[in-house]
């Protein structure tokens, strides 16, 4: 069971402490139930007497009016003054320091002079009094958790140096204080101290004394990583497991702290739909809402392993989506250049070296931005970064890593529609896109209008998307229409299939293609559209009869993703015409009629009815 003390200098804070609990049932409840796992030492007896009063009475109703504790209180120093303690507002704030010493959230309830250490680092422990705790397994330049009375904010050795400063500050205010009462002799010594520990070396010492305490460590090894619980700047804790939002202590060690603060939810939506009433005209409002949910979707930890395409012409504002989402999920986030996703790219590109792999560990979106338009994006590339899995790379000097992708989703910036190296199920499957149709009209354009009007006031934006992730809790993500039949508009720009089912062919029950028409009216297709045939080259090969059977079962396979054709089936083997020549139909669809053509307009009549006719 874990001991705490506390020392004679808190005498006071403990009395009033008590002498709360014994006004305040709920506190009393708070105290017995900490003391299940938490043993209590007093500096003086008749505290001791006074909490065990309040753990065997503390269901009493009114424990003033209770005879028993009367009774056995009533001999006892200070008991006349329990009960004027127990009404003034200075007991409740010491009984939450005291409570406060017993769960962790301080290590002391009375400071100690800093200069009579006669070193240091004791010193400096002493000033950060568990505040600063030291990161190790740390992947970033991030190296401490400080905690700065609001929030645990991680912070560089750099930036840790500055808490250094303060400490000497702090020992420079005792000295200034000390200095009258002080023997000149002695004075001049504490200076001389205080000057030798304000050097870079003693500075780097202390600093490396919190790394070797292991009451001061935290291993993120062993930290359990919940990127769902997040500490605004200004000290809520938001759980986007279940929504709630309650005020940080300091033994909620959440490490994922935002820059910003939380603000009013009323306030927070009435920005935003000042700010985005813009877009409106140019996307219109379901292609708003879903990129919306789409980043507070992503505060939740979900993925819809997929990449997002926001696809249009220039100066219609889709920088500044990209930007917000840069923004929230600043140390979540990486950018891959559209070089190391072409085929263009020949170095740095396998688990023996991969930087751009290695920075997307356990990231949870990536952004891209178009290049040049002939550069062709690398399937094989495409899908094992957006593979949902675990894969290997090693950074450059470093050794080979494992990289989580799974909570990893793309965003792409793009003016137009990418060309792949294939286009199949695996690729398509992964696309959406959202078509940013009208430029913003030039008399509202601006051109620093995210850093204008957007970065200024991001308390409201980090917020806004808080409240719009809690509401989506325990939700999918929404797809609206109009975002899929952009999708698959674009879509069948570089998927051959999908545009030749779409304007060649149509679901049909009870008819059917022979494949061989069928391969030779796509080709025909693929060639006279420009567009890749999704054939593999290894099935190119027409004169192998195990090969068409091969490129029949591939295209109805890939065939049944698009829509409206899941019910179409391979036949049995039939005639293709000519003496032991063999296909096999594909039953389930029709050739469209494209040409428009009457079957019934100009049609001659049969023989036998012209007859009749005339006899």
């Amino acid at each position: 069971m874990k001991l705490i003390k506390f020392t004679i200098e808190e005498m006071d804070i403990c009395f009033s402490a008590l002498a709360y609990m014994f006004a305040e049932l709920e506190a009393r409840e708070k105290y017995k139930s900490l003391l299940l796992d938490i043993n209590v030492e007093f500096p003086h007896k008749n505290l001791d007497i006074f909490s065990d009063a309040i753990k065997t009475f503390q269901n009493a109703e009114n424990m003033f009016l209770n005879f028993e504790i009367v009774k056995t209180l009533s001999k006892l120093e200070q008991w006349n003054n329990l009960k004027e303690y127990s009404q003034t507002k200075e007991s409740e704030v010491y009984y939450n320091a005291f409570i406060d010493k017993i769960t962790g959230n301080i290590d002391k309830l009375k400071d100690i002079s800093l200069i009579e250490f006669a070193d240091n680092k004791q010193a400096f422990l002493s000033f950060v009094n568990g505040n600063l705790r030291a990161l190790i397994n740390s992947t970033d330049k991030k190296r401490f958790a400080y905690w700065n009375g609001s929030t645990w904010s991680l912070l560089t050795d750099e930036e840790t140096q500055i808490i250094y400063g303060d400490f000497i500050q702090k020992c420079n205010i005792e000295l200034s204080a000390g200095q009258g009462s002080l023997k000149y002799e002695d004075w001049l010594e504490l200076a001389k101290k205080i000057t030798k520990w304000d050097t870079g070396r003693n500075t780097k010492e202390a600093l490396d004394k919190i790394k070797r305490e292991s009451s001061r460590i935290i291993d993120l090894k062993k930290y359990d990583l919940n990127n769902n619980i997040i500490c605004s700047n200004d000290g809520k804790i938001i759980n986007l497991n279940t929504g709630e939002i309650k005020n940080a202590t300091r033994n909620d060690m959440i490490l994922f702290t935002s820059e910003y603060n939380l603000v009013n939810k009323e306030n927070s939506i009435k920005f935003m739909s000042e700010k985005m009433s813009i877009y409106l005209d140019i996307i219109g409002n379901e292609r708003l809402d879903f990129i919306l949910d789409l980043i507070a979707y992503k505060m939740l930890n979900r993925s819809l392993q997929s990449a997002i395409f926001m696809i249009g012409t220039g100066a219609t504002g889709k920088s500044t989506f990209k930007q917000i989402a840069r923004e929230i999920f600043k140390s979540e986030s990486s950018t891959i250049p559209y070089d190391y996703m072409t085929t263009m790219n020949r170095g740095n590109s396998d688990a023996s070296r991969d930087d751009i792999l290695a920075s997307l560990d356990n990231k949870k979106i990536a952004f891209c931005s178009e290049g040049e338009k002939e550069k062709i994006i690398s399937s094989a590339k495409f899908k094992k970064i957006l593979s949902h899995a675990d894969e290997s790379a090693r950074k450059t000097n470093e050794g080979l890593t494992n990289v989580s992708l799974q909570n990893l989703d793309i965003i792409f910036d793009t003016n137009d529609m990418p060309a792949f190296t294939t286009m199949d199920a695996a690729i398509s499957r992964r696309l959406i896109f959202v078509k940013f149709e009208h430029p913003i009209p030039l008399e509202k354009r601006n051109a620093d209008y995210y850093k204008d009007e957007i970065l200024p006031n991001f308390d409201y934006v980090f917020s806004y998307f808080i409240y719009r992730a809690i509401d989506l809790i325990g939700k999918k993500l929404n797809i609206p229409d109009c975002v899929k039949d952009d999708t698959s508009l674009k879509l069948s720009e570089v998927d051959s299939l999908l545009s030749f089912s779409k304007k060649i062919i149509t679901p049909f029950e009870g008819s059917y293609i022979k494949y061989s028409e069928f391969e030779k009216e796509y080709l025909n297709f693929c060639e006279e559209e420009g567009l890749e045939s999704v054939i593999p080259d290894s099935l190119q090969d027409t004169g192998s009869k195990n090969n068409q059977v091969k490129r029949c079962n591939y295209i109805i396979n890939l065939l049944k993703e698009k829509e409206g054709y899941s019910n179409i089936c391979k036949g049995d083997r039939i005639s293709d015409g000519g003496h032991n020549q063999k296909t096999y139909p594909i039953c389930g669809i029709t050739f469209k009629d494209i040409d428009n053509i009457n079957p019934f307009e100009a049609e001659i009549e049969p023989k036998e009815i012209q007859q009749e006719v005339l006899i």
